[in-house]
């Protein structure tokens, strides 16, 4: 009974798990195809709601904007020119600030706000020009609709919309713009009331990924979602509009739809969860599991009847099989875990088949045992019978011929293998049959090519007949070694041959084995006339006579070396040495540099050694005529500086006389246009003095009898002097002077107190002169301080003309300026700054500049200063505003 019903049960087990897969399958792919019809109508109806929204926030923004702008065109320029009437004509624009709920405004054309409303106390005449939108509505002369901003009246986010008010010849007298709270209710806010589904919601972005509305007011202006946190928000931003699925920033799995706004360029987004899309596919799937489970249950049964019904004969004649064995036999066999129908009928049949086994299994064993031995060799192994076919080949045969032993089986020793004799060795009788050596062959692979083998042949009985053992070894590798091996030893060769400096190489008993192409052109002598040669005949073509090369001197100290040649080097077990080859070129000599080095084998053991050499007769007549003329530059250079020098003293001599002569005139009577004539002639005294003190200055650089020295000193004192000496001409162009002093500032320091007040003076009176309005700092702080020295930086800001990138370094070339016009505008000789530059090296500083074109430089000096023994920091008052 057990029997009977074990195959019933494994059979019904099988038809109940094919149901049940196919079934389970078909849901499966009924479940796919529902939710892709879902996401698909989801996509193309959530679309179509963003698009139906976003035409309508279109259509409102615009009708809100073309009132404003209608508005606009109703202001006058005397409403606009008088505060009381234009705040008048504001807070009657009741329909206006109904749909602005932030506020109205009406700004000037340079950005200062005329009026509000609501008014608040103490905002007219603000500076708005900084804000974006304002800029956008100058520039464009057109109407705008600003990004997010924060908005000053009530701390919210707020956007605004401009209209431009034009005068009568086209000129913008006025900019009326309205701002709407974000926070608030008005044409935007109505999205956070609006829902995607039950669940979903919309929101509103900028291309710039600022949040302009969310439901979740704290995130809008925020700019919180990173590109890459949501896929589909950065195709939409890059101009994708549609629907598609993504993972929000927040981690909510949605589907999503766009669409970008026409009047501002937004994007209009609409999300709803995938939870709430799909829960209705999730509740069908649940029952269909439910009733899935039902039916297997049921279709269980009925297969297990209907196959009870079925096996009952098969279940009768297996019984009456198993009680005609012998019991003994039948145990003997093993045991056999399977207890249906088909185990039983499968011990029977060992039991018949035992007999049979006992007689083949002395065949079997020797087979197993020669197979086993030939399976595992590293060789390959093929026994060829009388007729020149194959009857046996082992898995390395397969291997190196690249057919299946089954394929081998099928094919001839001559098909397989390029060599003569074998099957007629095989066939011949055992006395009569020769000796094959081992030799190399081809075998013929069945991707048609040939593989290198090394074989041999051996006469064999197999299974009671003549046959030959032939044994083979894939020798591929070793044919590649040795290849390669050639080639790279002619490659050596070639390369070595066709060096382009005159190289040669000797072995261990100092006999040449190498000398290439280059070194027979340079010493004339053939390769075929020194190779072999020894006793240092190498050495006669450069010298005349047999003396030491330098790659005998990797072997002798460093003294004996140095007197052989010059600008010896040894590094790293080479050795690098210049000399004067008296008997190359025919006895004309030549200058040549050579190189040396030892040759080591793998085991480390010296083998030779090879030396380079190169003429460098033409680099040395070079060098000689740089020299040359570095001595004459230099030479000229001093001319020059003494020239500039004695003629600032000669021009200096008589232009005091006539700046003395202009003064003792200003103490005589004058007329005004006499005395106007005499202001002329001191200005342009004293500015000619002031050129001739710099290139006083500038030759004593140049000639190096500038000498720096060393005095105690106040460096906040120093800029104080600088700054008084330049207070009249602040004061005149009514600029604001500040500095600013760190607290590690030392009092005193050990330094040239003339040349830092110069150089100080000197950046101080640019920043004066290139700034005509704003202000200028002086901040000063202390770099690195090292204990007996301290390293001072020293930084003047100003917000004048500015410099182009192009001309920063130009400004501290001699007589430069960083544009030619700037000399009419401003005058200067452009000396001042190289001055600078050239005290500030002098004195082991560093001098820079960094500016912007338009808005102002900072000029920054940083020099060593040696510390006094009885510093202290601070003991001086920090300058305050001038």
């Amino acid at each position: 009974m057990i029997i009977r019903q074990s195959l019933k049960i494994k059979v019904a087990l099988t038809a109940t798990l094919l149901f049940l897969v196919f079934s389970a399958g078909a849901g499966y792919w009924g479940k796919k195809y529902l939710e892709k019809s879902i996401r698909e109508s989801v996509y193309t109806q959530q679309f179509s709601f963003v698009t139906a929204l976003a035409k309508g926030i279109d259509e409102r923004l615009e009708l809100v904007h073309n009132a404003l702008i209608v508005a606009g065109g109703n202001l006058s320029p005397e409403i606009i020119a008088a505060p009381d009437k234009a705040q008048r004509f504001l807070d009657e624009r009741i329909s206006l600030l109904s749909l602005f709920n932030n506020a109205l405004f009406l700004f000037s054309p340079d950005g200062k706000l005329l009026v509000e409303s609501p008014a608040v106390k103490g905002r007219r005449g603000r500076d708005f020009s900084y804000r974006e939108y304002f800029k956008k509505t100058v520039a464009t002369r057109k109407p705008q609709i600003s990004e997010p901003y924060t908005s000053t009246r009530t701390g919210h986010p707020a956007i605004i919309l401009t209209a431009p008010v034009f005068d009568r010849s086209g000129s913008i007298i006025a900019i009326l713009a309205g701002s709407f709270d974000l926070m608030g209710n008005n044409v935007l806010g109505e999205l956070t009331g609006v829902k995607s589904g039950k669940t979903g919601y919309v929101y509103l972005y900028s291309i710039e990924r600022t949040m302009v509305m969310h439901p979740d007011r704290s995130r809008i202006m925020q700019k919180d979602t990173l590109p890459g946190m949501n896929i589909m928000l950065d195709r939409a931003i890059a101009g994708f509009e549609g629907s598609g699925e993504t993972t929000n920033s927040r981690g909510l799995h949605a589907l999503v739809s766009f669409k970008r706004l026409k009047t501002t360029g937004w994007i209009l987004g609409a999300n709803l969860p995938v939870d709430e899309a799909f829960a209705p596919l999730v509740a069908a799937t649940r029952y269909y599991a439910m009733g899935l489970v039902a039916m297997t249950c049921l279709m269980a049964g009925v297969i297990w009847f209907t196959m009870y019904r079925l096996l009952t004969p098969l279940a009768t004649m297996t019984s009456f099989i198993a009680q005609r064995q012998d019991r003994a036999a039948f145990m003997a066999l093993g045991d056999f875990s399977s207890r249906d129908e088909i185990g039983v009928l499968a011990q029977s049949y060992s039991t018949m088949m035992h007999d049979l086994e006992s007689q083949q299994q002395l065949v079997r064993n020797s087979e197993i045992s020669f197979k086993a031995l030939a399976d595992n060799a590293h060789d390959g192994f093929m026994v060829v019978n009388a007729g020149g076919r194959l009857v046996y080949a082992n898995e390395r045969a397969s291997i190196v011929s690249g057919y299946v032993v089954d394929e081998l089986l099928k094919l001839t020793i001559e098909r397989l293998v390029v060599t003569p004799n074998i099957t007629a060795v095989a066939g011949l009788p055992p006395d009569k049959q020769p000796d094959i050596a081992v030799h190399e062959a081809e075998m013929l692979h069945k991707q048609q090519h040939r593989v290198p083998v090394e074989l041999s042949v051996t006469r064999i009985m197999w299974q009671k007949f003549p046959a030959a053992l032939v044994t083979f070894r894939d020798i591929s590798e070793c044919k590649r070694m040795s290849t390669a091996l050639y080639e790279s030893q002619q490659q050596l060769a070639d390369i070595f041959e066709f060096l382009p400096d005159a190289t040669f190489v000797v072995d261990c008993s100092k006999k040449v084995i190498g000398w290439n192409k280059a070194m027979e052109e340079m010493s004339g002598v053939c390769k075929a006339d020194m190779l072999g040669r020894g006793d240092n005949a190498y050495t006669i073509p450069f010298y005349g006579e047999r003396r030491k090369q330098l790659l005998d001197l990797l072997e002798l100290d460093q003294r004996e070396v140095l007197a052989l040649y010059s600008q010896v080097k040894s590094q790293n077990g080479y050795i690098t040495a210049e000399a004067f080859c008296p008997a190359l070129y025919g006895g004309k000599g030549a200058y040549v540099w050579a190189a040396a080095v030892s040759l080591y084998n793998s085991a480390g053991i010296k083998v030779g050694a090879i030396e380079s050499i190169r003429d460098i007769t033409g680099l040395k007549e070079t060098m000689l005529q740089l020299e040359t003329a570095r001595t004459e530059a230099e030479s000229a250079n001093r001319a020059k500086s003494e020239f500039l020098a004695n003629m600032s003293h000669e021009i200096r001599t008589p232009m005091n006389g006539i700046l003395g002569m202009a003064q003792l005139l200003s103490y005589t009577s004058l007329n005004r246009e006499q005395q106007g004539y005499l202001d002329s002639l001191q200005m342009s005294g004293k500015n000619l003095m002031t050129l001739l003190n710099d290139i006083l200055d500038l030759a004593k650089i140049e000639a190096g009898r500038m000498v720096v020295r060393h005095e105690r000193f106040s460096v906040m004192a120093a800029i104080s002097d600088a700054m008084v000496t330049l207070q009249s001409l602040v004061d005149q162009k009514r600029l604001v002077l500040t500095t600013e002093y760190d607290e590690n500032v030392p009092a005193y320091v050990v330094g040239d107190q003339l040349r830092f007040r110069q150089i100080v003076l000197n950046l101080l009176g640019n920043a004066v002169k290139f700034t005509d309005h704003g202000n200028i700092s002086i901040k000063l702080h202390v770099s690195q301080n090292g204990g007996e020295d301290v390293l001072i930086r020293c930084g003047i800001t100003d917000t004048g003309i500015g410099i182009s990138k192009d001309k920063i370094e130009q400004i501290f070339a001699p007589f430069e300026q960083a544009d030619n016009s700037l000399v009419r505008s401003y005058g200067g000789a452009g000396l001042g700054l190289t001055i600078c530059r050239r005290l500030t090296d002098l004195m082991g500083g560093r001098l820079w500049v960094e500016s912007i074109e338009g808005q102002g430089s900072t000029f920054s000096l940083e020099l060593p200063f040696l510390l006094t023994a009885d510093n202290d920091q601070g003991s001086e008052e920090p300058l305050n505003t001038v």
